[in-house]
């Protein structure tokens, strides 16, 4: 074991922000571990030092690297403190004791004092911590690790010294957080006072009044040096720094405002555009501009029809799909992505498109057209008949779509959600604030003096999915088990669509009568709702084909009626194709042209 503690003795603390070196050193302990007897005591000790070393502090939790459930339905996380033994946490213990590696006396101290709440281990944790930070803010490199490294350590330092509020340790750390943070100077984009700030907004309870006195000031001059993009950041800050200190100037969602309408009227068809115009327009309203809120609701409006990415497919080409997702995912931003899902027409194509697809398809298989056809439920039952001209319509028509799914957009999905996770684009926060500001999911519902919002519904099997696949993409041994998320996510687009219709005023129950003849009223199920006229009424024929064959037609995916009948009865059959639609399917259907609640807002 002498080499594993003298190697782990070598790591240097700017070694620790890049991946590759801490992948190297995890490797290095495996190796030696693995020549050891499986659970002997030197095993046991390697073990523990790679789950050490895997484990990402965050304040006052671990955050998991990853988590699931066996094909059984047990659920695991790793790395977990639920599977260290007190053999283990000794063992940490007299690690502490010997170690003069900062970085190391800064994890095994703060994985201490989470088991233990012990002051000693907490107050050692919270100095590492701080000399961590301090020894990368020295380094003078505006690099984007070392500033999310320096963000991190700094955050565990204060949360973990404010449990020790009388000792000197806590204002040690405190008084150099807020240098940081006052320290425009230091960094040419801002990165760490800006994160840094919005994390003293969220703790009132570590950050008073006071600590907030001139950063409004000096945020607001450092904007006034920055253009467009940067300069909104900076002002959006200093209106939450002038909230927190009681002031109310409009003078921030004045220049935000400006500022997007400024790249609102940069392009033409532009996702970016789009975006900016429809933020312009929020910060608008703030103010009770009604003619710049005209005038960009228009340019939106206008943006919005022509928005169109070109060159996205050309073909029904495996190579060429790669090709255009690694275009998609280099260069577009993380919001880009989900806008481009949410509207872009190569995802979902017109509706005269696939009438076209299908009429040819028809023209060159009459014969098989002409004859009638029973559709087979996944048990084997007559289910639908396809015998008149307008069922043998419809019936083509949803062949051409489900031949545009299978061979296409599956296939784009499959690829557009891995590489965006892979690279970073893609995940449960990320689509979190996407719909979070961008979509009235998040908007408060209320019926019979209940509030909800259907982001907070819809995010646990969304959360559960994305980090699910970051897993198996760190590791294609982890499992994934996506029944609970797919049959979560299947229920809640009936609800949404529910409460779309009768936000609109349109009927969603229907009165009928029990057993005895007594009259009841009952809620439609999404069978009858996607054909709804109220429904009908302004959600797209695309769209409306999706979702029908994607939730409801038999001769589509049938998805929703599959699983509530527990048609599904392999976890196999719980396909990541299906999670990608349905999380099309939330993004169609979070469109603002949607929005059941703009009479309200």
């Amino acid at each position: 074991m002498k080499e594993i503690t003298d190697l782990l003795e070598t790591i240097k603390i700017a070694q620790t922000i890049i991946s590759e070196d801490r992948d190297k050193i995890t490797q290095r302990i495996a190796e030696s571990r693995n020549s050891f007897l499986h659970g002997s005591e030197n095993y046991q000790k390697c073990q523990i030092e790679i789950d050490v070393l895997n484990i990402y502090l965050q304040e006052v939790q671990i955050v998991p690297k990853f988590f699931s459930t066996h094909p059984d339905g047990k659920p695991f996380v790793y790395p977990s403190l639920a599977n260290f033994t007190d053999e283990n946490f000794n063992y940490l213990q007299k690690r502490l004791d010997e170690t003069r590696n900062l970085y190391l006396k800064a994890k095994y101290a703060h994985v201490l004092w989470l088991h233990t709440k012990r002051e000693n281990y907490g107050i050692i944790s919270a100095e590492a911590h701080a000399d961590i930070a301090r020894t990368l803010y020295e380094l003078l490199i505006n690099d984007f690790d070392i500033n999310c490294a320096i963000e991190d350590n700094l955050k565990n330092a204060i949360v973990i010294a404010s449990s020790f509020k009388r000792k000197p340790v806590f204002l040690k750390v405190k008084v150099f957080f807020l240098q940081i943070v006052n320290d425009f100077r230091k960094f040419e984009d801002t990165f760490v006072s800006k994160f840094l700030i919005f994390f003293m907004l969220q703790k009132d309870s570590i950050f008073k009044k006071d600590d907030f006195e001139n950063l409004a000031k000096k945020t607001y001059s450092l904007a006034q040096k920055h253009n467009r993009e940067s300069k909104i950041e900076l002002l959006e800050i200093g209106q939450k720094i002038d909230f927190k200190l009681g002031q109310r100037s409009s003078v921030w969602d004045e220049e935000t405002a400006q500022c997007y309408e400024e790249i609102a009227n940069d392009g033409e068809n532009d996702i970016s555009c789009m975006e900016a115009a429809q933020n312009a327009i929020k910060h608008y309203k703030k103010i009770k501009n009604e003619i710049k809120i005209k005038e960009l609701t228009k340019r939106y409006n206008y943006l919005k029809e022509g928005l169109r990415l070109k060159n996205i497919r050309t073909s029904v080409n495996q190579a060429e799909i790669i090709e255009n997702v690694n275009k998609i995912v280099s260069g577009l931003t993380s919001e880009q992505i989900i806008q481009y899902l949410m509207y872009d027409k190569e995802v979902i194509p017109e509706y005269d498109e696939i009438e076209n697809w299908a009429k040819k398809t028809r023209d060159k298989h009459t014969i098989l057209y002409a004859i009638s056809i029973g559709q087979l439920d996944a048990n084997k039952h007559i289910s639908q008949h396809f015998e008149t001209p307008e069922e043998k319509e419809n019936q083509s028509v949803l062949q051409s779509f489900g031949l545009h799914l299978d061979s296409y957009l599956n296939t784009l999905l499959g690829y557009l959600f891995s590489k965006s996770i892979i690279h970073e684009k893609m995940s449960g926060p990320i689509f979190y604030e996407f719909i979070l500001n961008r979509s009235w999911l998040a908007k408060p519902i209320e019926k019979n003096n209940i509030k909800y919002s259907w982001l907070a519904l819809i995010m646990p099997a969304i959360d559960d999915y994305f980090t699910q696949l970051q897993f198996y993409y760190l590791n294609r041994r982890n499992y994934i088990n996506l029944v609970l998320c797919t049959d979560s996510l299947v229920l809640k687009i009936e609800g949404i669509l529910r409460d779309i219709c009768e936000l609109r005023d349109g009927i969603t129950s229907f009165q009928t009568t029990d057993n005895k003849g007594r009259n009841i009223t009952r809620e439609k199920d999404i069978n009858t709702l996607l054909y709804d006229e109220k429904i009908v009424s302004f959600i797209s024929k695309e769209d409306l084909l999706f979702l029908r064959f994607l939730l409801v037609e038999q001769s589509g995916y049938n998805l929703r009626n599959d699983i509530a009948h527990a048609l599904l009865r392999f976890p196999q059959q719980y396909s990541p194709h299906f999670m990608n639609l349905l999380i099309l399917a939330v993004l169609k259907l979070a469109k603002d042209e949607y929005n059941p609640l703009q009479n309200n807002q």
